[in-house]
């Protein structure tokens, strides 16, 4: 279900120093949101019970009545986005903001037009949000990362603009603004240099 595109952030090489700034990396929200997604802080062990079980170790799990359970560890994503988001937002924190969105990327499609209704249930009883806080953080995080000069933010913001995504109205001006961007900040032989050349050019020559 994870999109290709989703990849995109992961696969980015970062050319601001401001990323890696000492002063990000120690921010007291940055460093307990990395802490629980990171799974040092708030992890509980949960059991589950399955009648037919897709493990190699279902056989040494078997109960009486043929069910297997077992049990693992669960992170607590709740916190762990309500601490980055508000490293995002309060201090504009690049690094909260990159982990935010890779986070956000990998739990629902956002470039489709109507989103996956389990995977929106998934998101409201792992994370604690729902649709329109999911959009508004996505943002948030686009935001920061624009606002310190990215590479990979300019080339989302670049896609949500020609692509209408989240809610957003199309602007061929603004996409091409942020892919101009990015093409000034990205390390011109990455793989998100070479993307963001292209998607100018495509936007660019789109009617």
């Amino acid at each position: 279900m994870i999109n290709s595109f989703f990849t995109l952030s992961l696969l980015c090489t970062f050319s601001s120093a401001t990323l890696f700034a000492s002063s990000y990396e120690t921010e007291q929200n940055y460093i307990l949101g990395m802490s629980y997604l990171n799974g040092y802080k708030g992890v509980t062990m949960e059991t589950k019970t399955m009648p037919n079980c897709p493990y190699e170790r279902c056989s040494d799990i078997a109960n009486k009545d043929g069910a297997h359970t077992f049990s693992y560890a669960k992170k607590d994503y709740i916190n762990a986005i309500k601490y980055l988001h508000k490293s995002t937002i309060d201090a504009e924190n690049p690094k909260a903001a990159q982990e935010l969105l890779g986070f956000l990327q990998h739990r629902l499609n956002w470039r489709e037009p109507k989103s996956d209704g389990y995977l929106v249930l998934r998101l409201k009883e792992d994370v604690g949000i729902d649709l329109p806080t999911y959009k508004k953080y996505f943002n948030d995080a686009i935001n920061t990362l624009v606002n310190n000069k990215i590479c990979d933010g300019y080339v989302v913001a670049g896609d949500i603009s020609s692509g209408a995504y989240l809610g957003s109205a199309y602007s061929k001006t603004k996409a091409k603004e942020m892919y101009r961007n990015a093409v000034s900040v990205c390390p011109k032989d990455s793989y998100s240099g070479m993307i963001a050349r292209q998607k100018l050019k495509d936007v660019t020559d789109a009617h």
